[in-house]
């Protein structure tokens, strides 16, 4: 069915179904899926108090396939992720352009295009963007990384554009117009992005920006406390001037 340097790109989807994500800036696709491997058994305590549980783990795979500016498969291969990377820095890394994602430098604008940055620089629950909240507050330093369940979506018109992590930023280039950008907060804890036939579940929080020709955006995520354990997300608009300083010290990440 998948024949290096035959197989186009477009026979892949058809055949197989959407990937979880497609780099076409950097020519790769990633399926991603998990698999249950076994059962782990835990006792706690002892005596007429002692507790026990059955705690399921998984393993998490990835398919990662090359193609050309023709749309042409290449290489493909099967791999275990990394903990501390997200799935396109992963992707990225495999394809020979791990480079790329360097600490941030403003990009350019093409002519007649826009730029939009997005970074997430801690894990605060907010009452507005930039001031936590009365309650508990944890805040993650940049550069360091934590498990699955902090890795966020970042969404273009409806489409999952790159994990992001702490300390990381994505940089996306658009045409003049009106584009919904959208974010879903530990998605690696729902399954609804990895099935492979799914109908573009949407995010949990969408907003629509317009980009006027040569503009720089950036947006910050933030979360909002909604409960005692819910995080409601959203977007802070900034310029580059207000911004900059804090990205000095990101990481690209797409």
């Amino acid at each position: 069915m998948l024949v290096p340097g035959e197989t186009t790109k477009a026979e892949f989807i058809d055949k197989v179904g959407q990937p979880y994500l497609d780099l076409d800036d950097f020519g790769v696709m990633v399926y991603y899926w998990k698999m249950l491997s076994g059962s782990l058994v835990s006792i706690i305590g002892g005596g007429y108090q002692a507790c026990g549980a059955v705690m399921e783990h998984s393993e998490t795979n990835l398919l990662l396939l090359a193609y050309d500016a023709d749309g042409i498969i290449t290489k493909h291969e099967i791999v275990r992720p990394q903990l501390v990377a997200t799935v396109n820095e992963s992707a990225i890394t495999w394809v020979g352009q791990g480079d790329r994602l360097t600490t941030f430098t403003p990009l350019t604008p093409p002519p007649g295009q826009a730029v939009v940055n997005i970074y997430k620089l801690r894990d605060v629950l907010a009452d507005s963007p930039g001031q936590p909240s009365k309650g508990a507050v944890r805040w993650r330093h940049v550069g360091k990384r934590m498990p699955d369940g902090d890795i966020s979506g970042i969404f273009l018109n409806g489409t999952l554009f790159a994990e992001l992590d702490f300390g990381q930023y994505v940089v996306i280039t658009l045409p003049p117009g009106q584009h919904r950008i959208g974010v879903e907060p530990q998605i690696r804890a729902t399954n609804r992005y990895m099935v492979l036939q799914r109908q573009a579940p949407e995010p949990a929080y969408t907003t629509t920006l317009a980009t006027e020709p040569n503009q720089v955006d950036v947006l910050e995520i933030f979360f909002r406390d909604v409960g005692l354990w819910g995080k409601s997300p959203g977007f802070f608009r900034q310029t580059l001037e207000e911004a900059q300083p804090r990205l000095v010290r990101f990481k690209r990440a797409r």
